[in-house]
């Protein structure tokens, strides 16, 4: 049978598609005209025939494959949901978001957990590259030269040993995801002579011809052709246009390619020039379209998960010169730590998402989603009918979440605009956030108590993390498989209080920076690394008892991860590791890989409850609005500095309200709230030191008020129990609608309001331009707010600029003065003073009640 006839029956036996078909016949009479020259016409025919019917033989099996492993996924996830519904009743939205966010009351493995437990593995395996090129205060790279050395081991150069080393061990990690890819249903082929990903800028690459004549010729005709309504014509300078870009950039890229490894996927030999100018244009027309090019108008999601990083890795550079030149002209710039970091965290989210939903996950989702509104529609009373959308909803917002789709902007332009206030904003008002982060101490105490695990150790962990020149229980921790957030990411720190990653480069550094020199970036980390660690040391102390003879309070904390008698064993009978005095399980060493994944869901889980950090849901919720327009950005700037308190009530309100009977959880909520009172106090009281104001009276209470709300996380509001304004100088409305509001408040009253007052003529309303633009120096300028230069840069700078424009300002400076005094709190360093009078601060003045307040 010919091979044409042989496609047509596979095709009308819908064995494959009509597409698939078409491919396979290009591809046959492709092979032909490659094979005949050296071959002659029979045998190349034959030859051909032999490989394609290979490619569709391999291309069924992978994809029956992917079949069995869509169908497990979805049978195993309406499974577990209808096990947590109640019996009667509509399937549980809550359970069905567990399989993507951690729920205690879903004992089954998260995408959102699986997914940091993949990322810590693989950041253990590359833990020294991480700590020797991560970023510095600046986010710029660390040891650049060794870098690039180690860029170049990884594509074959040996000359030097410790860069050999740290490239064997990307090589580890990337061969360990390709790994774990596949076994989720992924197929990466393997190939030895793979070296670093490529990341590609779509837009340079789109507009790489951009100044030639024929690009500029076409672009011209372009407008032209768009002026006179003339679609024909205007596709055509479109058309030219990419061909110049294409030509441009195939120009830049083809010396840099390594020819010989350029090789025919089918026949495995080099590809002729064709073939390769062919393929070139296939990539390109990838890039530049971001993906489009693949995709058919009308097709129901994205391609297949499982088989979106199945592409042949077609650009093999000839070194890593040449890939770093591409990296700088084509990738965005992007250095080696970066590409390296992206490829373990875009690999460890596609992986999590595919081990819980198999390798097509879109298709998952329609399917549960519909399951939940069948299961209303079949079960459900009257209320639950009416609110049939609410689960799907809610499920397709998580999802959205998870992968990145409620992030993607409608306007790019709007969305880095905002970005960059949004930057301005971390950078100017949360240079005194570590010292809001007392209450830190609060909720790990209070976790590890929850679950049953040494307290105290934690602390003595976060203190030896903090010296500097003593790198080895750091770099220990990332061996152990917590996550290095603060050494792999920029702005890893903002989103604990943005609840967002901010986009745009130069003003995210500045924020980082801001975070970074305040400490609260290390501090975070730190914390994070020290819960973990005791964690894990409190399983090696344990690992002599058999699960029936574990604490109670401890049986149940493993059984909330699935961690029962069977999984307990394989964990305890794991060969420890002596590292720096102390034995260790090593999760990558526990021989029962769902135990071992288990173990590291519950400890990093556990460590979002001991250092609140915005989770997926917490993501969700502050990205429901769109991303890129006016409304949702305006919108989304409310929750800027609200991720934390939405962490806390996401995390701890969730838990509280899931523990058994009023008592329980009256007990969870009052002995938090205690814990995180006490931390709130302590950061109130380093605050107003910070702002020059002795110790404030705690005998009171709004004081009591202030600290319930600061240990929440909502100290912004607190700040309206003992003033008419917030720290930041807004009031209580601007507060709620978000920092940015007063920002705009104070441009406004410098510029529009002035011009107002000055035409109006009224003496009442008189024009002070310069006490306002003093104001915009004293509150927005980055870094202002930097808790331990802040009383310097007021006292020295921003109150002799205010006095230098305003002609009232020492006026000003008294009635400070006199309000806090009133408040019974005076200054220890008064406004306008300088830093001649200053006085050591009062700290008795905590233990004094405060002076009654003059009637309003």
């Amino acid at each position: 049978m010919s091979l044409g006839l042989c496609l047509t029956n596979l095709a009308a036996k819908k064995v494959i598609s009509q597409k698939r078909a078409d491919e396979f016949r290009a591809l046959y009479d492709d092979l032909v005209a490659q094979y005949e020259p050296d071959l002659g016409r029979a045998a190349a025919e034959s030859k051909a025939t032999e490989v394609t019917m290979a490619a569709i033989v391999e291309g069924f099996d992978n994809s029956k494959r992917q079949k069995l492993l869509i169908a497990k996924a979805q049978a195993d996830a309406i499974t577990m949901v209808r096990n947590n519904s109640r019996a009667g009743e509509p399937l549980s939205a809550r359970a069905t978001m567990g399989l993507l966010a951690h729920d205690d009351k879903v004992p089954v493995p998260s995408a959102e957990k699986l997914r940091e437990v993949i990322r810590g593995r693989s950041h253990a395996m590359v833990a020294d590259i991480l700590a020797k090129h991560r970023r510095t205060m600046t986010g710029d790279l660390r040891n650049k030269a060794d870098a690039d050395a180690m860029g170049r081991a990884i594509f074959g150069d040996a000359s030097d040993l410790n860069a050999r080393e740290m490239a064997d061990a990307w090589t580890r990690a990337a061969e360990y995801l390709r790994g774990a890819f596949n076994a989720a249903g992924g197929n990466i082929a393997k190939r030895e002579d793979w070296a670093l990903p490529q990341i590609h800028d779509g837009m340079a690459a789109r507009e790489a011809g951009k100044g030639s004549a024929a690009y500029d010729a076409a672009l011209a005709a372009k407008r032209a052709a768009t002026e006179a309504n003339d679609s024909a014509a205007a596709r055509a300078a479109q058309k030219a246009m990419n061909d110049a870009s294409f030509a441009a950039w195939r120009d830049f890229t083809l010396p840099l390619l390594d020819r010989e490894k350029m090789l025919d996927d089918v026949t495995g030999a080099p590809m002729k020039p064709e073939k390769l100018d062919a393929v070139l244009r296939d990539v390109w027309d990838s890039i530049a379209s971001e993906g489009w090019a693949d995709r058919e108008p009308g097709q129901v999601g994205s391609s297949m998960l499982g088989n979106r990083r199945a592409e042949r890795r077609v650009l093999h550079f000839a070194g890593y010169d040449s890939w770093k030149g591409y990296a700088e002209k084509f990738g965005g710039r992007h250095n080696i730590f970066e590409a390296m970091n992206a490829h373990i965290d875009g690999m460890a989210r596609d992986i999590a998402l595919m081990r819980v939903l198999g390798p097509n996950p879109d298709a998952s989702i329609r399917f549960l989603k519909d399951s939940l509104a069948k299961s209303v529609q079949e079960n459900g009373d009257r209320r639950a009918i009416n609110n049939i959308d609410h689960g799907p909803k809610q499920l397709q917002r998580l999802y959205d979440a998870y992968t990145g789709v409620a992030n993607r902007p409608e306007k790019k332009g709007v969305a880095l605009g905002f970005s960059i206030v949004k930057s301005q904003q971390v950078a100017a008002k949360l240079g005194g956030a570590f010292l809001s982060t007392a209450s830190d101490f609060g909720s790990t105490m209070f976790t590890a108590g929850f679950n049953r695990t040494p307290i105290m150790g934690t602390l003595a962990r976060y203190t030896k993390m903090l010296n500097p020149l003593d790198e080895g229980d750091r770099r220990l921790a990332v061996r152990l498989g917590l996550v290095a957030e603060e050494w792999s990411r920029v702005g890893a720190a903002t989103e604990r209080y943005t609840g967002e990653e901010l986009t745009h480069e130069v003003s995210r550094r500045m924020a980082d920076f801001v975070l970074r020199a305040s400490y609260l970036s290390a501090h975070t980390q730190h914390l994070r690394w020290a819960f973990g660690m005791e964690n894990l040391s409190h399983v090696v102390q344990m690992r002599d008892r058999a699960f029936g003879n574990l604490d109670a309070g401890y049986q149940r904390t493993l059984q909330r991860y699935g961690i029962g008698e069977k999984a307990w064993d394989a964990i305890r009978r794991t060969e420890t590791r002596t590292e720096r005095g102390s034995d260790w399980i090593f999760p990558e060493d526990i021989k029962d890989s769902a135990a071992a994944d288990a173990l590291m869901e519950m400890i990093l889980t556990e460590t979002d409850y001991a250092v609140p950090t915005p989770g997926l849901r917490t993501q969700a919720v502050m990205s429901w609005v769109p991303r890129g327009t006016w409304v949702g950005e305006i919108a989304r700037s409310t929750f800027l500095f609200k991720g934390f308190p939405l962490s806390i009530l996401m995390l701890h309100g969730r838990r509280m309200m899931d523990q058994q009977g009023a008592f329980n959880k009256a007990m969870y909520g009052l002995t938090l709230m205690g814990l995180l009172t006490a931390g709130g106090a302590l950061s109130i009281q380093l605050k107003e030191l910070s702002k020059g104001k002795d110790a404030r009276p705690m005998d009171d209470r709004r004081f009591l008020g202030a600290a319930v709300l600061q240990g929440g996380g909502l100290g912004i509001i607190g700040d309206f129990l003992g003033s008419d304004e917030n720290r930041f100088g807004g009031g209580f409305a601007e507060t709620l609608v978000g920092p940015a509001a007063q920002t705009f408040s104070n441009v406004k009253s410098a510029t529009i309001d002035n011009v107002i007052a000055w035409l109006d003529g009224d003496e009442k309303t008189k024009p002070n331009a310069g006490k306002d633009f003093a104001k915009i120096v004293r509150q927005e300028v980055p870094g202002s707010s930097l808790w331990y230069t802040r009383l310097v840069y007021e006292r020295l700078l921003s109150d002799q600029v205010q006095r230098w424009l305003d002609p009232d300002a020492d006026k000003a400076f008294k009635r400070l003065q006199r309000k806090a005094e009133q408040q019974g709190q005076p200054y220890f360093s008064a406004p306008g003073s300088g830093l001649s009078d200053i006085r050591a601060p009062d700290f008795d003045n905590a233990m004094e009640a405060p002076p009654p307040q003059p009637a309003q």
